[in-house]
C-alpha cells in the first residue's frame, strides 16, 4: 500500500474510534469588526463591531476537531456555574459526538478568551479567568470519572491549559494507571514543570514550551533534537513532538528523528493548531496508525486550520483533498 492509500484508509477509520478527553474547558469568543478610525481620548484603534462569534476553546476544542473527523469523545473537566458555563453547555450540546461529563464548580470563573478582531487582524485579546481550586471532591470526580471512562478508549488526551484542572498528584497518578492499563497517553502541555507527564506516550509542546520547560537554547533543530531527548530521558517520556509553527513539526523518540515540513500555505491564525494536532495524532494512534503516519496527518491537518481565521478544524474531505497532494 503506497503512502496516500496508507493515510487515506487512517482517515476512515477515524469514524470507529472513541477517545477520552479531559483538561481545562474554556469559552472562545471572537468579536469582529471594521477599524476605520483612531480614539480622540487615546492613541488606539476604535472597533466598529460587526459580529461576536463564540466556540469552545480549550480542551473543547481538542473535542470539536476529533468530532469534525467522526470520532466519538468523552469529555471530563470542570466549569463554573455561570453564564459562560451555560453557553459552552450550550456548545457541546450542539456537538452530537461530544459526550460531556462536568463538574459545576460554585464560586468558580469559567475561563473565557476574548478576541477583538478587525479583517483578519487580532488587535486584542481579554482574558477572563481564575485558576481552579482543586477541593478533594473534585479531585476525586476527576481520578474515578478519567479512570472509568478511559476503559472505553485506547488513546487518552490530557489538554492542559495551566487553569488548575491538572495538578501533578492528578496527573501522575492518572498516567501511572493508565500505563498500567496500557493505555496511550497523549498530552499538550502548559506547564513548565514537565516532570508533572512523566510517563506519558507523547507530549506536543511548541518549540518555545519545549525551550522553557527545559531551559535549553532551541534555535536549531539539532538543539531541539537535544532538549527532546533529555526530556524524553529525564521524565521518562516515550516522545516529542515539537510544533515550530511555520517551520513544521519534529517528532523525536529514542529511535530517532522525523521532520515535517509545514503544509500551510498561507497563515491565518495559530489560534487552537496545537489542539488539533493533539486530536488528530490521537485518533491516528486509536486506529493501530505508526507514529510517523500520524505525524504526518497532524502536521497535514495544522496546515489546513492555520489557514482560517478563528479556533478553527478540519474536516475530512479537507485532509482528503491535502493528501492528493502529497508526491
Amino acid at each position: 500500500m503506497n503512502k496516500k492509500n496508507t493515510l487515506f484508509s487512517i482517515l476512515e477509520k477515524f469514524k470507529k474510534t472513541r477517545i477520552l478527553c479531559a483538561g481545562d474547558l474554556i469559552l472562545d469568543k471572537f468579536v469582529y469588526g471594521r477599524v476605520s478610525r483612531i480614539s480622540p481620548e487615546a492613541p488606539i484603534q476604535i472597533l466598529d463591531i460587526n459580529s461576536e462569534n463564540f466556540i469552545l476553546g480549550g480542551c473543547g476544542n481538542v473535542c470539536r476537531n476529533i468530532s469534525a473527523f467522526d470520532g466519538i469523545v468523552d469529555l471530563v473537566s470542570a466549569i463554573g456555574v455561570d453564564n459562560v458555563a451555560k453557553k459552552i453547555k450550550k456548545l457541546i450540546s450542539l456537538e452530537k459526538k461530544i459526550n460531556p461529563f462536568l463538574s459545576d464548580v460554585k464560586n468558580h470563573i469559567t475561563p473565557t478568551k476574548t478576541r477583538f478582531i478587525s479583517g483578519t487582524q487580532q488587535l486584542l485579546r481579554v482574558d477572563n479567568e481564575q485558576t481552579l481550586k482543586i477541593t478533594s471532591a473534585l479531585k476525586n470526580y476527576i481520578l474515578s470519572t478519567i479512570r472509568i471512562k478511559s476503559k472505553n478508549s485506547s488513546v487518552v488526551i490530557f489538554s492542559d491549559y495551566g487553569k488548575g484542572f491538572f495538578k501533578k498528584s492528578i496527573l501522575n497518578s492518572l498516567i501511572k494507571d493508565l500505563n498500567k492499563k496500557g493505555k496511550i497517553v497523549v498530552i499538550d502541555p502548559k506547564s513548565s514543570d514537565f516532570s508533572i507527564y512523566s510517563g506519558a506516550t507523547l507530549i506536543t509542546p511548541n518549540a518555545n514550551e519545549l525551550r522553557t520547560a527545559v531551559n535549553f537554547d532551541c534555535s536549531t533543530e539539532q538543539k531541539i533534537q537535544k532538549a527532546a531527548l533529555f526530556v524524553i530521558n529525564k521524565y521518562n517520556i516515550k516522545n516529542v513532538l515539537i510544533t515550530r509553527s511555520e517551520k513544521g513539526m519534529m517528532l523525536v523518540s529514542k529511535k530517532g528523528i522525523k521532520k515535517f515540513h509545514s503544509r500551510a500555505r498561507e497563515v491565518f491564525d495559530v489560534s487552537g493548531a496545537g489542539d488539533t494536532v493533539a486530536a488528530t495524532f490521537a485518533l491516528s494512534l486509536s486506529t493501530g496508525a505508526a507514529y510517523e503516519e500520524s505525524a504526518l496527518l497532524s502536521n497535514i491537518a495544522a496546515g489546513i486550520v492555520v489557514g482560517k481565521l478563528g479556533t478553527a478544524v478540519a474536516s475530512l474531505k479537507e485532509m482528503k483533498r491535502e493528501i492528493e497532494k502529497i508526491k
